[in-house]
C-alpha cells in the first residue's frame, strides 16, 4: 500500500496588508493597540491557490515526500462569504472574543500570478480599542477568519452570532446568541449532522478556518510552538491610508472536511486467489462506492492540541525503529510562517474502553450505510465525497469507529471459465465456501447429489406405498425461501421422483428431509446480480509512517498493548486531507451485502482486498489495496 500525505490546503487568507504589498516596507503598526481609542484599519488580502496552467494540479511535497499538496477542484476553494473574528489577551490560550466583522466581498480572478486563482483586497475598520470595548495595555489582538460559514455564524453589529452548535456541555453559547467566550471555548464549539453542516451540494462553499501551525519543523525533530490565531497586534494602523501602504499579517486557512476519491478501475481485475485461476476464473469490475462509518460530530475548527498524552514527542515507527516526528510538517507553508499540523482530536476521540458504547450517543456517533442505493457510480478525482474528520487513539482504532469506503464490485466469469451464473449474473455459495460458485441449476444439482439422495436412503423406507427395493431418486425439483434482503436463503421444498415412478414431496421445514438438507447446508448465500461488497478502512499515516506487520502481531495484541507512540494516526481521516483510494487487486469473493463492522482492531490478519491510498493536501493520501 502506498500512501502519500498532503497538507491541508494552504489557502493563504492573508491579512496581508499592502496595496503594493512589499515585505520591505517598514512596519509602523501600533504595538500598543490600547492607544487606538478610535479603532484602527487593516488591509486584508485573501489569496486562494490556483490550478496549474496545463489544467492539472500544482503539487508540493511535505513530510519528506510522503505528503503531496494539491489545489483540488474549483468548488473546493471558492469563497462565498467571509467573517473576521478578533480576540484579545496576553496570549492565545486565554484570549477572549473582542469583535467580529463581515468582510464578504466578490472574488476577482488574478491573471498575473500563476499561483493565485482569485483574490480580494479591502481595508476593514476594526474597533481595536476605544471606550466601548477597550483592550488592556500590553494585550495582543488575534485574528480568526471564517470562510463559507454555511449558516453556522452571522455578524450582527460587531457581535458573532453562533447559529448551530452542540450545547450539551452548557459551557457554550446557546444557538442564536452572541459568542463572548475565550478562544479555548471557541475551539470547543462542535456541530452534529455530518457533511451538510460544513458543506452542501449547492455550491455554497466548504467551511474554512485558520489552520494550526507549529513554529518548528517536524520530521527529524519534535514540532513545537503550536498556534492557531494570527497575531495582528502590530498590523493595525491608525488610518485607512496607512493600512493601504503598509504590510499586514497573513492567515492560513484550511477546509473543515476531509475529502475522499475512488480510482475508476481495478488495476488487476482478475481475482488473485488460486481457486479463481485458469479455467475456473473470475474477473471484477468496480461499479459504485460510498463512505461508511462517517463521523456525525466535529469541532468547528481544527483542534490540534493534545488529548490525554502529548503526541508531538512520538517518534517511533510501528516496528519500533526510526526517528520520525510525524505529527508536524517539515516544509513551511510560507517562509517564516510555520509548519502544518497533521493530527487533531475530535469530540469522540477517546472512549473509556475502546468501545463505541462508551461514547455519549453510542453508535449514533457514526453513520453506517445499509442502503446500497446510496452508493455512487461516479468515480475518479472529479467526483469526490466529503466527510467530517474522524480521529481516535489506538485503543479506539477499531473497525466500528473507523471511517471506511464501501466498494461495490461485480464479479463475472473470465473468458473460458468453467464458472456459470444466472442470466442476471447472480450466483450462489454454500456454507461460506467462496471457492465453489454455482448458478441456480448447479446449486440444485449440488443439493440433489449431496443431500437429497442421502436423505432418501433414510426416508424411502417410510414411504407409502413402501418401495421395494428402495427407490433411487432420479430428479429433484427444489424451491427456496424468499430472500429477506440479506441474501440468505434456505431450501423450502423437495419434489423427488424415484426410479419406480413414485413421486414424493417433502415440504416440512421443521422435520424430515427438508430439515435434514437445511441442517447440512447451514447457509445458502445469493450474490444478487453478481455484486460483492468490500470495505476499505482509510489510513492516515498508513504504512509509510506507522508500519504494521501481521506476521509480527497476534490476534489478541495487534498493536503492542495499544502503543500510541508506534501506531497513533495509522488510521483516521483529518480535515483538509484528501484520501485518494484505489483497488490494486482482489483475491476472493467479498460480502453479498454491505457488511457491518465488528469492534475489532482495524488491521485484519486476513483480507480479500489490496488497496492504495494517496493522501493529498488538501494533503493528498494515496491508498491502493489488494482485496
Amino acid at each position: 500500500m502506498k500512501k502519500q500525505l498532503g497538507l491541508p490546503l494552504m489557502l493563504a487568507s492573508a491579512l496581508a496588508f499592502s496595496a503594493c504589498s512589499s515585505d520591505d516596507v517598514a512596519d509602523t503598526g501600533s504595538k500598543d493597540i490600547s492607544a487606538l481609542t478610535n479603532g484602527g484599519y487593516v488591509k486584508m488580502t485573501i489569496n486562494l491557490p490556483s490550478r496549474a496552467a496545463n489544467g492539472g494540479f500544482k503539487a508540493t511535497d511535505d513530510q519528506s515526500g510522503k505528503v503531496t499538496l494539491e489545489d483540488g477542484l474549483a468548488k473546493e476553494y471558492n469563497v462565498k462569504n467571509a467573517i473576521l473574528v478578533l480576540f484579545q489577551g496576553d496570549k492565545e490560550a486565554n484570549a477572549t472574543f473582542h469583535s467580529a466583522y463581515d468582510i464578504s466581498t466578490s472574488m476577482q480572478m488574478d491573471g498575473n500570478n500563476e499561483h493565485i486563482t482569485s483574490t480580494t483586497k479591502l481595508v476593514q475598520k476594526v474597533n481595536a480599542g476605544g471606550d466601548a470595548n477597550p483592550i488592556p495595555t500590553g494585550n495582543k489582538l488575534y485574528a480568526l477568519v471564517v470562510l463559507n460559514n454555511n449558516g453556522l455564524f452571522e455578524v450582527a453589529g460587531n457581535n458573532l452570532i453562533v447559529k448551530h452548535v452542540d450545547d450539551a456541555t452548557k459551557t457554550l453559547p446557546t444557538a442564536g446568541t452572541s459568542f463572548t467566550g475565550t478562544f479555548a471555548q471557541f475551539q470547543a464549539l462542535k456541530a452534529t449532522g455530518g457533511k451538510p453542516v460544513f458543506y452542501t451540494d449547492d455550491n455554497s462553499g466548504i467551511l474554512m478556518m485558520n489552520a494550526p501551525l507549529y513554529t518548528t519543523t517536524g520530521g527529524t525533530a519534535e514540532p513545537t510552538g503550536l498556534t492557531t490565531l494570527a497575531d495582528v497586534t502590530a498590523k493595525v494602523y491608525k488610518t485607512a491610508m496607512e493600512a493601504q501602504n503598509e504590510p499586514g499579517a497573513e492567515i492560513f486557512v484550511e477546509r473543515a472536511v476531509a475529502k475522499v476519491t475512488m480510482a475508476e478501475d481495478i488495476t488487476n481485475p482478475e481475482l488473485k486467489g488460486t481457486e479463481y485461476k485458469a479455467t475456473n476464473g473470475l474477473t471484477a469490475s468496480l461499479e459504485a462506492w460510498g463512505l461508511d462509518y462517517t463521523n456525525n460530530i466535529s469541532y468547528l475548527i481544527h483542534n490540534a492540541s493534545h488529548a490525554t498524552t502529548p503526541w508531538t514527542g512520538y517518534n517511533a515507527m510501528g516496528d519500533g525503529t526510526g526517528n520520525n516526528y510525524r505529527f508536524g510538517g517539515n516544509t513551511e507553508v510560507k517562509t517564516g510562517y510555520g509548519f502544518r499540523a497533521y493530527w487533531g482530536v475530535d469530540p469522540n476521540y477517546e472512549g473509556t474502553d475502546g468501545k463505541v458504547s462508551s461514547y455519549t450517543g453510542g453508535a449514533s456517533n457514526f453513520e453506517h450505510v445499509t442502503n446500497i442505493s446510496k452508493l455512487s457510480k461516479d468515480k475518479g478525482v472529479a467526483n469526490p465525497q466529503y466527510c467530517m474528520e474522524n480521529t481516535f487513539n489506538v485503543e479506539n482504532m477499531n473497525e466500528d469507529q473507523t471511517t471506511r469506503a464501501i466498494v461495490k464490485v461485480q464479479l463475472k466469469p473470465t473468458a473460458g471459465s468453467t464458472i456459470t451464473m444466472d442470466a442476471d449474473g447472480s450466483f450462489y455459495i454454500v456454507n461460506g465456501n467462496k471457492s465453489q460458485i454455482f448458478d441456480l441449476a448447479g446449486l440444485k444439482t449440488f443439493i440433489f447429489e449431496n443431500f437429497v439422495k442421502k436423505c432418501n436412503t433414510v426416508y424411502a423406507e417410510s414411504l407409502t406405498p413402501s418401495l421395494t427395493p428402495k427407490g433411487e431418486p432420479t430428479a429433484a425439483a427444489i424451491t427456496f425461501t424468499t430472500l429477506d434482503g440479506n441474501s440468505e436463503m434456505s431450501v423450502k421444498e423437495l419434489d423427488v421422483t424415484f426410479t419406480d415412478g413414485s413421486h414424493v414431496v417433502y415440504n416440512d421445514p421443521s422435520t424430515g428431509a427438508v430439515k435434514e438438507v437445511n441442517d447440512a447446508l447451514k447457509k445458502i448465500t445469493k450474490y444478487v446480480g453478481g455484486y460483492a461488497y468490500y470495505p476499505i478502512r482509510i489510513k492516515h499515516f498508513g504504512n509509510d509512517l506507522t508500519p504494521w506487520d501481521a506476521t509480527k502481531h497476534k490476534q489478541t495484541n495487534r498493536y503492542n498493548n495499544n502503543s500510541d507512540e508506534k501506531f497513533l494516526g495509522r488510521y483516521g481521516v483529518l480535515r483538509n486531507n484528501w484520501y485518494d483510494l484505489g483497488i490494486n487487486s482482489i483475491s476472493g469473493v467479498g460480502s453479498p451485502i454491505v457488511p457491518d463492522a465488528p469492534g475489532t482492531p482495524d488491521d485484519e490478519l486476513e483480507s480479500f482486498i489490496s488497496v492504495r491510498i494517496n493522501v493529498l493536501s488538501w494533503a493528498k493520501r494515496v491508498q491502493r489495496e489488494d482485496l
